[in-house]
This record gives structure tokens, C-alpha cells and sequence, in this order.
């Protein structure tokens, strides 16, 4: 949910990263439960985005981070498919 709309997104993973869009964000921390993404633009000012997936409860959590203005927190469940 994102401002009150449920939005779909499919995120393929390719080597060390996940790309959806054309964007690609890179894996900063996994293990077994949980995967950290990482999406920065340099832009100015800079906004970087970080994506928490849950591997265990198929969940995921996202923030972009921008010096007085961040976004929203979305949130919501994971599918897999192989």
C-alpha cells in the first residue's frame, strides 16, 4: 500500500542485485531471513532508498531518505517465483 493504493512490482534478482525498471538495487546485507536493498541517486539533493525483505514471513518494507523531505513507508507481502 502507497498512499492508500495497493501497486504491484516484480524485482528479478541478477547476481548481487535486484532490478526492476531498469533500477538496479544492490544487496547490502543477507542471510537466511533477510535481505537489505540499496537504490541512491546523487541527485541534489541525494535521496537514497532501502528495502528490508523479510525471507521468513514473505514480507518487505521500503523508505527513501532525503534531507528534509523522505518518503512515505510502504510496506507489504513478498511473492517468490522461480
Amino acid at each position: 500500500m502507497h498512499s492508500g493504493k495497493a501497486n504491484l512490482t516484480s524485482m528479478k534478482r541478477v547476481d548481487k542485485s535486484f532490478v526492476d525498471s531498469g533500477l538496479v538495487r544492490n544487496i547490502v546485507f543477507e542471510d537466511d531471513k533477510a535481505i537489505v536493498l540499496e537504490l541512491t541517486f546523487s541527485n541534489n539533493p541525494p535521496i537514497t532508498f532501502t528495502t528490508l525483505i523479510d525471507k521468513v514471513q514473505l514480507n518487505f518494507v521500503e523508505v527513501g531518505l532525503q534531507f528534509g523531505n523522505n518518503t512515505d513507508i510502504i510496506e507489504g507481502e513478498c511473492n517468490i517465483f522461480y
